[in-house]
């Protein structure tokens, strides 16, 4: 057993006090002249005897009440180590890393993903250290390798999801040159993610962490979701007979259950519907807006 505060032992020295005060008491017993004992009634030695058993148990009781007082003030406590039948509990160095990008914002999937770094950070022990990243297709380090809760908690707090694609090449590089700066043998790298199959690229085909750091996913999309978008853009203009002919050409793409959908693409101007087309539903395709 071990004290955090070792200097109130010295206070147990305290409990004799009641000892003294009992026995002090004791010895200033008086002596009272009566004229006469025929009115006084003897007091039996049984009753004598079960006062004196209480004298010695509230002694015993005071003593012991200034003994726990010093030890609390002393905060005792048994290292984990010392504790039997539990494993002491290894210290991390551990890199979160929270997708912020674009398909985060479908169905609460952002949300879900800050509660459970939430949840990562207070699952940790007291000497573990954290570092936050927020990542899209860019990298943002929201925090560095720390061990007070607060800073991540405050750091969680200041993120917003963005309108970027998704890349986990950088976000898993950076999380190692963090880990090159950590305390502590045991390294682990969380990535809280949709996981859109986008975001591998093939910088990651010959790349790894490094050996030991342990690599923990936490998915938090919504499943197979209809994921249609535009994945390419271009406006381009020229002039006919004295008039401006605006060209506009995009490519839309669908994934997941949306593949098996059609879909109607809807040109808008300040508010205006210029024009509107039905592409059929597949992986990608073309389509072309002139006014």
């Amino acid at each position: 057993m071990s004290f955090i505060n070792p200097i109130f032992l010295f206070a147990t020295a305290a409990a004799v006090l009641p000892i003294l005060y009992h026995l002090v008491r004791r010895l200033r017993a008086q002596t009272v002249p009566f004229p006469s004992l025929m009115l006084l009634q003897a007091t039996p030695k049984k009753l004598v005897r079960k006062r004196r058993l209480k004298d010695l148990l509230l002694m015993a009781v005071r003593s012991l009440l200034v003994l726990l007082l010093a030890l609390a003030f002393a905060r005792p406590f048994l290292p984990a180590e010392q504790i039997p039948f539990v494993e002491a509990r290894e210290r991390e160095s551990v890199v979160v890393l929270i997708d912020r990008s674009f398909s985060m914002r479908y169905a609460g999937a952002f949300d879900r993903a800050l509660a459970a770094a939430r949840e990562r950070i207070d699952a940790g022990g007291a000497d573990d250290e954290f570092a936050l990243i927020a990542f899209d297709e860019e990298v943002q380090l929201l925090s560095s390798l720390d061990t007070d809760p607060v800073v991540h908690r405050g750091a969680l707090r200041t993120l917003e999801s963005g309108f970027r694609t998704t890349d986990f090449f950088p976000a898993l590089q950076r999380a190692e040159d963090l880990l090159q700066e950590a305390q502590h043998d045991r390294q682990v790298v969380v990535m809280v993610s949709d996981f859109q199959e986008a975001g591998w690229t093939g910088a990651l085909e010959n790349w790894h962490l490094p050996s030991g750091v342990v690599f923990e996913t936490v998915d938090v999309g919504a499943g197979d979701v209809a994921n249609a978008y535009v994945e390419a853009f271009q406006l381009a203009s020229e002039r006919v007979d004295g008039a401006e002919i605006l060209r506009s050409d995009a490519r839309v793409a669908a994934l997941g259950a949306a593949a098996d959908q059609t879909h109607t693409a809807v040109l808008t101007v300040d508010g205006r519907t210029i024009d509107r087309q039905t592409l059929p539903g597949r992986d990608s395709a073309p389509l072309s807006f002139q006014y």
